[in-house]
């Protein structure tokens, strides 16, 4: 709940904060311009992505990490099933395919 939280907030000043959309590009002076679904679709959207990469993590990609002998393609399964998370690692300065939770042995 709570990256649902800042990514709804983050998506709120994207739309409508100091620096955003309304502010910057003008959308949103003329009407039928702003999209007042971004601030619900935006967060649920990136919650359900969220969601999705754990369901693969912990059900797909876990058999597949069993059942694959190569070290290089468990990483390529890493980084493909779960893209935010391999983005999330490059930001931190970690290895791309890095899980807190477990090692790639």
């Amino acid at each position: 709940m709570r990256a649902f939280g800042w990514a709804a907030i983050y998506s709120t000043q994207f739309e409508l904060g100091p620096i955003s959309e309304a502010t910057i590009g003008n959308v949103g002076k003329k009407k039928g311009t702003a999209g007042y679904v971004d601030l619900v679709i935006t967060p649920t959207g990136g919650m359900g992505m969220i969601v999705l990469e754990d369901v693969l993590d912990k059900y797909l990609l876990k058999k597949l990490e069993q059942h694959t002998v190569g070290i290089k393609k468990r990483r390529f399964y890493r980084m493909v099933f779960n893209p935010q998370r391999t983005l999330a690692n490059f930001l931190r300065g970690k290895a791309l395919w890095h899980r807190d939770s477990r090692p790639i042995s």
